[in-house]
Formats: C-alpha cells, sequence, structure tokens
C-alpha cells in the first residue's frame, strides 16, 4: 500500500487504483462475486484463533490454504475471469502472484 495526505490525514490506498477516483464496492458486489464463484470454490471453515485470549476477543481466521490454489487469491481470480468479455477471453489472460504458495 502506497500513502497519501489529505485534509491532514494518511490515507492508504492501492497503487494499482485511481486514487482520484476510488471505487466503492457495496455488499450487493461482493454478493454477486459470491454468488458468481461459489460453484468452483472450496466453502473452507473458519476457526476460533488462539489469539482470541491474547487479545481479549472472538478472532477467526478462514482456513482458505484449503482452496484448490491454497490461497484465497482464487476467489478473486475466479470473479475476474467469470467478468471478462468474450473478446479480452479470447486474448488470454497472464497472471503472476508473489504471495502466498501452497506447500507440500
Amino acid at each position: 500500500m502506497n500513502r497519501y495526505l489529505r485534509a491532514s490525514s494518511t490515507i492508504e490506498y492501492d497503487p494499482m487504483c485511481d486514487k482520484e477516483k476510488p471505487q466503492r464496492i457495496s455488499f450487493e458486489d461482493v454478493s454477486a462475486a459470491a454468488f458468481r464463484i461459489q460453484s468452483e470454490i472450496v466453502k473452507t471453515p473458519c476457526v476460533k484463533s488462539h489469539m482470541s485470549t491474547t487479545f481479549g476477543m472472538e478472532i477467526y481466521l478462514k482456513n482458505d490454504f484449503l482452496q484448490h490454489t491454497g490461497s484465497f487469491k482464487e476467489r478473486g481470480a475466479r470473479n475476474a475471469l467469470l467478468l471478462l468479455n468474450k473478446e479480452t477471453k479470447a486474448r488470454g489472460v497472464i497472471s503472476a502472484s508473489l504471495g502466498i504458495t501452497r506447500r507440500r
């Protein structure tokens, strides 16, 4: 995340997004994405974390390492691919990740 100052406060923003015209994501957007991807995504459990006691609150972790790809990234990638138009699909997609990798 990058940071910039606005009205004497620091705001974090995703460098891949236009900070001058941020997109708002609604509950309906998230619900629609969940519906689109549901048939191919593993329903992974949320388990209570041992950190709950340390911080005095209930903390749950989503076990998305159980996805076929071993990561939550499958959700966003699948949704993005499902939203591609015919022309873009025909050209193909290149994807790269520098994040979590599955270890066997």
